[in-house]
């Protein structure tokens, strides 16, 4: 997706859930003729959580440096270099446990493949005046794989022989354009996740290792989108491997008004994932 932007950007999100976690993410991209450069900050606060009437406060956070181009007309390649830092305070005078490692992240995305499968009209003489409101959405299928979090590197809190593998993480994704017009938008989308790791593999070893289960999370869901402004969504999400012998899902409900520049968001899901805790999460968009 980066490497679609043809001046640069800069985003920044926030979400919070009570008791549970704080998000933060920070990021800048600045196009050139050879790519495109980015920059990232993303911090995760654990609940703060109360030991015998100290506060113990425990994070993560990764530092961020990406780059991504177009190849061709339609295939998009990236690439994210980060350095995480972790940190759990510990109760009384326990040294708090820290650790940092180095990880990669590689994508590529393909679009507009089959274009013929959208069902596109525009209509010429739609009011000017909504054409501020009008979005561009790739025709046909696009197809994106990503793995987040590879690298030899890992976390080391204490012994070396403990230490923690990052989440190295396969994703595939698949979106189909249905139905583009002046009046009316249908966008589905389908996608896997697979982590790569087991604890006693090293790195390379556990993408041969770690396909005993399957994929572990499985998500599919529909956009219905009128006038550009406001969009209806419903997904589900499977979780394969929810816990050793059991698997998990939910539905998902969502709401959207405004055009793509300035958009509130709202979704109803379990918070943490999986969980029987629904809850409203809301977001502002706003994009130039």
């Amino acid at each position: 997706g980066m490497a679609q932007l043809n001046k640069g950007g800069v985003s920044f999100y926030r979400s919070k859930v009570d008791g549970f976690w704080t998000s933060t993410f920070t990021a800048a991209v600045y196009a050139t003729h050879y790519g495109n450069l980015g920059f990232a900050f993303n911090n995760f606060d654990l609940a703060t959580q109360t030991w015998l009437g100290e506060e113990l406060n425990s994070y993560t956070r990764s530092f961020q440096l990406s780059f991504a181009k177009q190849f061709r007309a339609n295939v998009a390649l990236g690439g994210t270099a980060k350095f995480v830092q972790q940190k759990f305070e510990q109760p009384n005078d326990i040294p708090d446990a820290s650790a940092s490692a180095w990880g990669f992240d590689l994508g590529v995305l393909v679009h507009s493949l089959f274009p013929d499968l959208t069902y596109f009209r525009r209509n010429q003489s739609f009011p000017e005046r909504f054409k501020k409101f009008s979005r561009q959405r790739l025709p046909g299928v696009s197809f994106g794989m990503a793995l987040l979090n590879t690298g030899p590197d890992g976390f080391v809190f204490v012994d070396e022989n403990q230490k923690d593998p990052q989440p190295q993480i396969l994703r595939l994704g698949v979106a189909l354009n249905a139905v583009d017009t002046d009046e009316i938008g249908v966008l589905l989308a389908f996608d896997l996740d697979k982590l790569l790791v087991v604890r006693d593999d090293n790195f390379a070893k556990s993408w041969f290792t770690a396909w005993d289960n399957g994929f572990d999370n499985m998500g599919f869901g529909a956009e219905i989108e009128l006038y550009h402004i406001f969009a209806v969504r419903l997904g589900r999400l499977e979780f394969l491997n929810f816990s050793p012998n059991n698997s998990a899902s939910e539905w998902t409900f969502g709401l959207g008004f405004g055009p793509e520049w300035a958009r509130v968001n709202m979704v109803r899901r379990s918070i943490p994932t999986g969980a029987r805790n629904e809850k409203w999460l809301l977001d502002l968009v706003l994009h130039y």
